[in-house]
């Protein structure tokens, strides 16, 4: 017996409401596989719409085909005896399991040529992304020198990755992350790469602007890395 019935079991109604709203819960949101756009020599967001609408345009014609072939079974179908369901002579139904929805957490933007991310929302609105839902998010290998307006618009990220774009401006940079909305929250950071990395207070000022960070470049920030924070000469927000 699966785990969500087993929970309801002792709570659910003469009609089984409670069992089926559990089970609702658990089945209907599933994680999807991260959305993949690199490596598309893309320069602006808007460049994946064409390429976006050219899918679509196929997936439309390969759903069409599959209709007409199933409507063709149907046909040939049509007059062979078809097998008794169990359960339907009594009246109990069999039970419909819902259908799973797929959420997407990432996407990837890397190994392009981006300089900025405007657009970013109107692109994950095609992609059928939610920002909401949206944790992880990978810009490396491009051409930003800076943080981008349109991210503020991913208010849920905890996962950004900026290495190996252009990004000089140490300050600059600093203090654009630390007006996102989400840098309190941001876990995981890429920055390295960038010209701004080989100032000699690039991780103080970095872990400034980002206090809750657990890594930065693919390395774990240690308590010896916070003591450097706190004992820095360079202080964000006092220039």
């Amino acid at each position: 017996m699966p785990t969500a019935v087993k929970r309801a079991s002792g709570m659910a109604g003469a009609d089984g409401s409670g069992v089926e709203s559990i089970v609702s819960q658990e089945w209907a949101s599933v994680p999807a596989e991260p959305l993949d756009l690199s490596f598309r020599d893309a320069t602006n967001v808007t460049d994946f719409f064409a390429e976006l609408d050219e899918e679509a345009e196929l997936a439309r014609a390969a759903a069409e085909a599959a209709e007409a072939a199933k409507q063709a079974a149907n046909t040939a179908k049509a007059g062979e005896v078809q097998p008794v369901v169990l359960g339907a002579l009594s009246g109990n139904a069999p039970v419909e399991r819902p259908k799973q929805v797929l959420v997407v957490h990432a996407v990837k933007l890397c190994n392009n040529q981006l300089a900025k991310v405007d657009h970013l929302d109107g692109l994950l609105s095609r992609l059928g992304v939610s920002f909401a839902n949206l944790r992880w998010l990978d810009l490396s290998f491009n051409c930003l020198t800076g943080i981008d307006e349109g991210l503020a618009a991913c208010s849920a990220l905890s996962h950004l990755y900026l290495h190996a774009n252009r990004m000089e401006n140490l300050t600059a940079v600093a203090r654009a992350l630390a007006r996102l909305p989400y840098a309190e929250q941001l876990a995981t950071l890429t920055l390295h790469g960038n010209p701004l990395a080989d100032h000699k207070d690039y991780k103080a000022t970095i872990l400034r602007a980002c206090p809750r960070l657990r890594h930065l470049d693919f390395g774990g920030v240690s308590r010896a890395d916070r003591a450097l924070v706190r004992h820095a000469g360079t202080a964000l927000g006092k220039r």
